[in-house]
């Protein structure tokens, strides 16, 4: 009975040991993909931009400059534009590489089954230290077989940005802090909703989001919002923000459904 009983504790223990380290790796493994996904991912993205909104306006100061250099000038304004047109060249060529270095890598697209995203997406967040107490609510059916074709990576980034302004948009509710994901099939798109119960955004302030760098955060820079947007449109896709009448924000995700 004893031998028995040493052996049937070693084998508990074993399987007791195992677990524990299955759910260390898994723990790990999200940790990681935490750290992946977090906005100093996000600086090639904004150089690109910032690159590419620049070089317009340089290349029109380049052309004001090439009219006044054929002009009749005093040999010390001629030495000044030439000066000027070449650093403004210098100033294009820097926007170039910058361009080149900072554009994101197009991966290829591929089936994303958008029950599994947005659970797997969650339990990422989930690992947030501003994320502790906050209650995540899913509101599809877990088996809902809505997919669609993109980058998974862009996705990804751009609902993990959404779904970090909702926590932090709820980080100082003195009561409940809820996020609620949904899961919306209509027509040939499907719609991604994330909602939760903060404060909300100024109306005045809803209809320019995308067009400035705007920030409700004291340390923010207003550009996250214009690259989750940039990640969702190059793969068909849209965002849209409104004031839910219960309070909070509602954010909404368009895609295009896959085919088949």
């Amino acid at each position: 009975y004893m031998v028995l009983t040493r052996h049937s504790t070693k084998l508990m223990m074993r399987n007791l040991r195992a677990k524990i380290e299955q759910e260390e790796h898994e723990n790990e493994g999200l940790l990681r993909k935490f750290s992946e996904l977090n906005s100093t991912s996000q600086i090639g993205v904004l150089a690109h931009r910032i690159a590419h909104d620049l070089r317009g306006p340089i290349s029109s100061i380049s052309g004001y400059i090439q009219i006044e250099m054929v002009k009749e000038h005093s040999p010390e304004d001629a030495e000044a534009l030439k000066e000027l047109n070449s650093i403004v060249d210098n100033m294009d060529a820097s926007l170039k590489g910058i361009t080149r270095f900072g554009k994101a890598q197009q991966s290829q697209p591929e089936m994303v089954r958008l029950a599994d995203f947005m659970r797997s997406l969650k339990a990422i967040i989930s690992y947030s230290p501003q994320a502790v107490g906050v209650e995540f609510k899913l509101l599809y059916n877990e088996k809902l077989p809505a997919a669609v074709m993109g980058s998974r990576a862009d996705l990804q980034q751009a609902c993990f940005n959404i779904l970090k302004n909702a926590v932090e948009a709820v980080r100082d509710n003195p009561d409940r802090k809820v996020i609620e994901l949904d899961l919306k099939v209509e027509a040939a798109n499907v719609r991604m909703v994330f909602a939760d119960n903060g404060p909300g955004i100024l109306p005045e302030l809803l209809s320019t989001m995308f067009h400035k760098s705007i920030t409700t955060k004291k340390d923010g820079t207003g550009v996250g919002l214009i690259i989750t947007r940039d990640l969702l449109v190059r793969n068909g896709g849209d965002l849209k923000m409104r004031n839910r009448e219960a309070g909070g924000l509602e954010v909404s995700v368009t895609l295009p459904l896959a085919q088949g």
